[in-house]
């Protein structure tokens, strides 16, 4: 198994999911996990520039903010933050999903490393994205 890293993202968002409506579990943080890549080296990611990484290209745009599909339509006595509208239908899982998916080949130019999950995580539950490629029983102890 690779060695692998974790850096936690303080962030505080909510979503409206279509045909569900509010989520009632805000994300406060986002979880990524990095394994190492193909090189050997004595770090496998450098956890302050996959922080700021995440911030440049998510956490600034959505941090105090509702996540909402555009197009949905937001009821008026929702939020408390402001909307900021995305192109998919914001559950946890589905945002976990986004930033793997904008974030792995950007993680890989910081060090060789390789995005393995993501996990944004409330207070009350989870929403986890996993490489196909990644054993998943370690992901257990990252969840809690």
């Amino acid at each position: 198994m690779p060695r692998i890293v974790t850096a936690v993202v303080p962030i505080v968002m909510t979503q409206f999911v279509t045909n569900f409506g509010f989520a009632s579990i805000p994300i406060f943080d986002i979880v990524l996990g990095v394994a190492e890549g193909e090189e050997e080296s004595a770090i496998i990611v450098d956890i302050t520039a996959a922080q700021q990484l995440f911030d440049k290209r998510i956490g600034i745009k959505w941090r105090q903010r509702t996540l909402a599909m555009k197009g949905a339509t937001v009821p008026k006595l929702g939020p408390v933050l402001p909307i900021l509208r995305v192109d998919f239908d914001p559950s946890i899982e589905s945002i976990a999903r986004f930033i793997f998916e904008d974030l792995s080949p950007e993680i890989e130019r910081l060090n060789g490393g390789n995005l393995v999950f993501v996990i944004a995580r409330g207070r009350y539950g989870s929403g986890i994205f996993v490489d196909d490629e990644f054993s998943f029983p370690f992901l257990l102890d990252q969840i809690e």
